[in-house]
């Protein structure tokens, strides 16, 4: 419905698209990583293509094979690795978001363990076509038959309308609208709303386009279906059955429902908590690390070895 959270078409949901996606993102914080690069520890000047430390002899000057001095060689090495968790932080950032995303994707309540599916529109109607989102979330709906489509609810009142325009619209009076806010059921259905009273409708779309979360597509428990016998093993859970109309004809959206599998391997939730665990050490390291080198009067260690 018109409140359902679409995800647009070509975006981004896991993998290297979305490794490279969240670099992008992250843009404004790589002049972060080159600041600690260009720290004060060894800072150097140009020399024409060539970087010299401060206080050493220029090249053209110094023989050749004479050694730069160690200490400036010592703050080169600090300052190499100063930068090194700037850039650290953006590469683990990119690499946990490319598992975040698939979760972001998923977390519009559809479940993994299930598979729910469009079989067939009976009778056939030219131009129009379904099928189910986000595993058994939510119903698409296209109408493109040139004739007046309408969703009923789960008391078989007007729940949603798509006309011949494209205008795609949905009966506020209708207590199937606020039942499809959760996906047991648990909306608050506000006294307005009466499955006898007239429509009122609100245009929410008119692409032709409509989706929505209707709880006849998946099953309504957070339980696990008696049909399973083995976790293992895909199972058939029902036959289901949305009833519409097209041009005043009775028409039937028929599917099914099955149980899946998890696919093997270690759990994202587990990924996730150990990213978030490795990201914050880091960070709470870095920031230990900054604010002892701001601390005012901090004598530094510097090696005078003269080559």
């Amino acid at each position: 419905m018109g409140r359902e959270i679409r995800l647009r078409a070509g975006a981004p949901t896991g993998g290297p698209v979305a490794a490279n996606f969240i670099i992008e993102v992250l843009a404004p914080l790589r002049p972060i990583a080159r600041r600690a690069r260009g720290c004060k520890v060894g800072t150097s000047r140009d020399t024409g293509g060539r970087t010299e430390p401060h206080g050493s002899a220029p090249a053209s000057t110094r023989p050749p094979g004479t050694p730069l001095p160690g200490r400036h060689e010592h703050g080169r090495k600090r300052a190499r690795q100063r930068a090194l968790p700037g850039a650290s932080l953006l590469t683990f950032l990119a690499i946990t978001a490319s598992f975040a995303l698939p979760a972001v994707a998923q977390a519009h309540k559809g479940s993994p363990n299930y598979r729910s599916t469009v079989r067939a529109i009976k009778p056939a109607v030219a131009g129009l076509k379904a099928q189910v989102l986000n595993y058994d979330d939510r119903l698409e709906l296209i109408n493109q038959s040139g004739r007046d489509v309408e969703v009923r609810g789960y008391d078989g009142e007007p729940y949603a309308r798509l006309l011949a325009d494209g205008t795609v619209a949905v009966n506020k009076r209708s207590p199937s609208f606020y039942l499809n806010e959760d996906r047991y059921g648990q909306g608050t259905i506000p006294p307005t709303a009466n499955p006898k009273a007239p429509p009122q409708w609100d245009v929410v779309d008119k692409t032709g386009r409509f989706e929505w979360h209707d709880h006849r597509i998946h099953f309504m428990s957070k339980s696990t279906p008696n049909q399973v016998k083995d976790k293992g093993k895909r199972t058939k859970i029902f036959d289901w059955r949305v009833p519409i109309v097209v041009g005043g004809r009775p028409v039937g959206l028929r599917g099914d429902l099955y149980w899946v599998p998890s696919p093997a391997g270690i759990p994202r939730a587990a990924l996730l908590a150990l990213g978030a665990f490795v990201f914050a050490s880091i960070f709470f390291v870095e920031v230990v690390r900054r604010r002892r080198r701001q601390q005012p009067g901090r004598p530094r260690k510097t090696s005078e070895a003269w080559g």
